[in-house]
């Protein structure tokens, strides 16, 4: 093991800011990020009562699903179009070199985590995905209340996805998720 070099990657999130082809007027971590995804999955697995189980593996999914950034800093969506494959034949990598730092013990878990953490065939993929979009979405709301109007012109992507019908199917599976996103849209 790399001497839990997983306690610096972890660290690491806290510095790497997102949103970096944006203009912003309040910068947000990777960390941050992550933790308001770990908390809406949180929030989803306890009101519609998910054993213990499930509700682990959702969190530990929300908590590294963009963990392997420690390593490659946070990519911007537009910068991934059309090289989707090779970004993720890229991630896959630095996968393999971050669970190097982790206990032997869970190192297949978290790999597995982190390289399915948004795979939207299963239901903690999805809960993952919609927790994480909508962190966007308030993340530009907050941007737009301090006078960034550009925001929603840059997560234009974000909306597209929100109307689509398989986004829709998704988020109508989760009454507490519809309520949060429907509050955002406001």
């Amino acid at each position: 093991m790399e001497s839990f070099k997983f306690l610096e990657d972890n660290q690491r999130l806290s510095n790497i800011k997102r949103f970096s082809m944006h203009r912003r007027n309040r910068e947000q971590s990777v960390a941050e990020h992550s933790h308001t995804v770990a908390f809406l999955c949180c929030l989803t697995a306890l009101i519609e009562k998910w054993d213990s189980d499930k509700a682990f593996d959702l969190l530990c999914r929300a908590i590294f699903h963009d963990f392997v950034e420690a390593r490659l800093g946070d990519i911007p969506s537009p910068s991934k179009r059309g090289m989707e494959e090779a970004v993720r034949q890229v991630e896959e990598k630095k996968i393999e070199e971050i669970v190097k730092g982790f206990p032997e013990e869970v190192r297949e878990y978290l790999a597995e985590c982190m390289k399915n953490a948004k795979n939207t065939t299963t239901e903690a993929g999805q809960v993952v995905t919609l927790a994480d979009t909508f962190d966007v979405l308030q993340y530009a709301k907050a941007e737009e209340s301090c006078g960034n109007k550009s925001i929603l012109e840059d997560i234009e992507v974000t909306f597209d996805y929100i109307r689509s019908p398989e986004f829709r199917k998704m988020v109508d599976k989760h009454p507490f998720l519809r309520d949060v996103m429907e509050r955002l849209l406001r």
